[in-house]
């Protein structure tokens, strides 16, 4: 956690520096920025087009071609509520305790909202499939923490991105900085439903289709996030990754 706590606290840093050497501000103290943290679950890396040119996802392309790219990260677990406690906590899920969806993040090591707010920052988290509802303690450390899903039942309870997006940047745009915002987004999680507009070509068109349109949503709430640093001049750390990614037939495996 530790290391975890330095690398944010570097980036931050770095991007704060870069905000004030590309637009000089009066002499003062550095400004913390806000902190964004984007998940989209299942997520293939070859379903991003800057990976490998086969999909349209030109909003995260952009945020690629913008920071420091990872090709050679590795999910901690195939599964949505342990990799996202790995995130959040800087444990494998041998250390933190969870090892599949249902299970129930405990306490006895920090997360890192709880470090952020901890350090004054606004917490706040927005999530979209039912394995990261509070039932299951990923919302410690978060002020604000919003789980209402309205599609689907029972486990495959889930919000749309727009929904999701919506209410995230409404909260932003209101809160006081700096802030900690986590935003997940559930498509393209199975089952594969994508507007036809965007279902693409051949066997897992539908997949592809609905990364393309969480790539929408990210383009959305980057584009009101954006909106609100230039009118406030404030300087923004965004951070994104999937939880994992998804079979699609390969070792025999469907999903997961």
């Amino acid at each position: 956690m530790k290391r975890l706590r330095r690398l944010l606290l570097g980036c931050a840093l770095l991007v704060s520096c870069r905000q004030s050497s590309e637009a000089p501000r009066a002499a003062g103290p550095v400004e913390r920025p806000d902190v964004l943290l984007l998940t989209i679950d299942t997520l293939r890396p070859d379903a991003l087009g800057w990976v490998a040119g086969r999909n349209a996802t030109p909003h995260l392309d952009a945020l690629a071609r913008s920071g420091f790219r990872f090709p050679a990260a590795v999910a901690p677990a195939p599964l949505t509520l342990p990799a996202h406690a790995s995130m959040l906590s800087g444990l494998v899920p041998r250390r933190h305790g969870v090892r599949d969806n249902g299970q129930v993040l405990g306490g006895g090591f920090p997360v890192l909202g709880e470090a952020l707010r901890g350090a004054g920052y606004a917490t706040a988290a927005f999530v979209s499939g039912f394995p990261l509802s509070r039932q299951f303690g990923i919302d410690r450390g978060f002020d604000h923490f919003d789980d209402r899903l309205t599609a689907g039942e029972g486990a495959w309870l889930e919000r749309p991105a727009a929904d999701t997006v919506a209410a995230a940047a409404a909260w932003a745009e209101r809160a006081r900085s700096p802030w900690f915002l986590w935003v997940h987004l559930y498509e393209p999680h199975y089952p594969y439903a994508p507007p036809a507009r965007l279902r693409g070509p051949g066997p897992r068109g539908a997949y592809d289709g609905e990364a393309a349109l969480a790539d929408e949503a990210v383009g959305t709430l980057v584009r009101r996030l954006d909106a609100r640093g230039r009118r406030q001049g404030l300087p923004r750390l965004t951070l994104f990754a999937a939880d994992h990614g998804e079979s699609l037939g390969e070792h025999g495996e469907g999903t997961h």
